[in-house]
């Protein structure tokens, strides 16, 4: 997670306002994801890193926010 608020600063150029709070019934300390199941069963590789796509989304919001005006 702080990877991707990491990104997302760098991406809009300004703080991001992040507020922490104790963890609930359910959450896990730590997870280990593996996409390595999912792209041999479904035969799909991701083709867009992470910097890419969150760049991507973040020109569509504001072309989408731009457009509501």
């Amino acid at each position: 997670m702080n990877e991707v608020i990491d990104l997302a600063r760098r991406l809009i150029g300004q703080p991001v306002l992040v507020e922490a709070a104790n963890t609930r019934n359910g959450d896990v300390p730590a997870t280990h994801a593996d996409l390595r199941t999912a792209q041999r069963l479904l035969d799909r590789q991701p083709y867009v890193d992470l910097d890419t796509g969150m760049a991507a989304q973040l020109d569509w919001l504001s072309s989408r926010q731009h457009a509501a005006v």
